[in-house]
């Protein structure tokens, strides 16, 4: 239901790529660092990783210039993961990481938004995390852009369930396949589709739901508007629900 919504609104793409783009940066700078200012990547494996994915996903050099150099400023604080809890209309659980350099605004910004939707209540630490697993998942591109994606999905689902995924599934938003898998087999997986030429275009982490909540229209286009706007701000890194 999220998807087949955002879809239909302009602009959703790129939203989805201005987020991860701003992602990609904050792990640069947290590399730089955690690796007490070396900006070698021959020399800081973290921030080799950083920029690889930066180059697999298309960041722009100069994102990623600012990002070096934001690193290296004395003003600039790490970045640091956290996570806030909701519930929403019909009981549909909200978790919400944050990503941020300074995590009193982030906290504010975050329940000003959720405040403002008129939907969300605040939730006890660990009351709705429960209702998720974490699971690796990895963005991939379709192998041949002129075919229709469905029939594209065997290919791809082949290669990744040989090395251990669970799921593999068309993301009509952004144009790819997700592949889903847990967090042991994540590696093994990763390196099986590249080494199947497949093209990785992002990887990290989701939380899936155990049990997803269905709700009528007008919850789920509240739902829908509100995962948006918390999407939208800078202090946040990925927005979850148990909404089916």
């Amino acid at each position: 239901r999220r998807s087949a919504k955002i879809a239909n609104r302009k602009g959703a793409s790129d939203r989805a790529f201005a987020k991860n783009a701003a992602r990609v940066g904050k792990m640069i700078v947290s590399a730089i660092k955690a690796g007490n200012g070396i900006t070698d990547p021959k020399a800081n494996k973290a921030l080799s990783e950083a920029l690889n994915l930066a180059k697999m996903q298309s960041i722009p050099k100069d994102n990623v210039e600012r990002a070096m150099a934001k690193a290296l400023s004395k003003d600039q604080e790490d970045f640091k993961a956290s996570t806030l809890e909701f519930y929403g209309p019909a009981g549909v659980g909200f978790v919400v990481d944050l990503l941020t350099d300074n995590q009193n605004r982030a906290v504010a910004e975050t329940r000003r938004v959720a405040k403002k939707s008129n939907i969300l209540k605040i939730a006890e630490p660990g009351s709705v995390a429960f209702n998720f697993d974490r699971k690796g998942l990895i963005t991939v591109a379709p192998p041949d852009p002129a075919l229709p994606l469905p029939d594209q999905l065997d290919d791809v689902l082949m290669a990744a369930a040989e090395a251990g995924a669970e799921d593999c599934e068309i993301d009509d938003v952004a144009g790819m396949f997700r592949v889903v898998c847990g967090l042991e087999e994540f590696g093994a997986v990763r390196d099986a589709l590249r080494e199947g030429q497949f093209t990785v275009e992002s990887e990290g982490l989701e939380l899936v739901p155990k049990a997803v909540i269905e709700v009528g229209d007008e919850d789920g286009d509240a739902i829908a508007e509100t995962v948006e706007a918390l999407e939208d701000l800078e202090d946040v890194d990925s927005v979850w629900t148990t909404m089916a």
